[in-house]
């Protein structure tokens, strides 16, 4: 995900949580069941939330080959993350970072099976 879509959405899941939050204060007492409902949705966006702003798995791509890991929030912070811990001074070129990706199991097993 794109630090701009991250952000954005992030804005919006807020937005939605704090007019839930007001709503359930006035809507709770008249009604027992929109409270579970409200609740439940509550709980929804905020999960969502936390996981938007969470630092997640990316899987590094060098220029020469090879990969390595690394954690950022967005796709942004990943490649940037990557570039510090990875590429220093004198760096060849097989260590220079050429992309990120999100890791998935399927995606670092099949590059694990690299070293069998």
């Amino acid at each position: 995900m794109k630090r701009v879509n991250r952000v954005e959405e992030s804005a919006k899941v807020q937005e939605r949580i704090s007019a839930l939050e007001s709503v359930a204060a006035f809507t709770a007492p008249l009604n027992e069941d929109a409270e579970d409902i409200l609740e439940g949705m509550l709980k929804e966006y905020i999960a969502r939330l936390g996981y938007l702003n969470c630092a997640k798995e990316y899987m590094v791509h060098f220029v020469g080959g090879g990969w390595n890991t690394c954690y950022g929030r967005d796709e942004e912070e990943a490649f940037v993350n990557a570039k510090s811990e990875h590429e220093g001074p004198g760096c060849a070129d097989g260590c220079k970072v050429r992309s990120v990706s999100l890791a998935t199991s399927a995606g670092k097993e099949a590059a694990m099976r690299l070293f069998y």
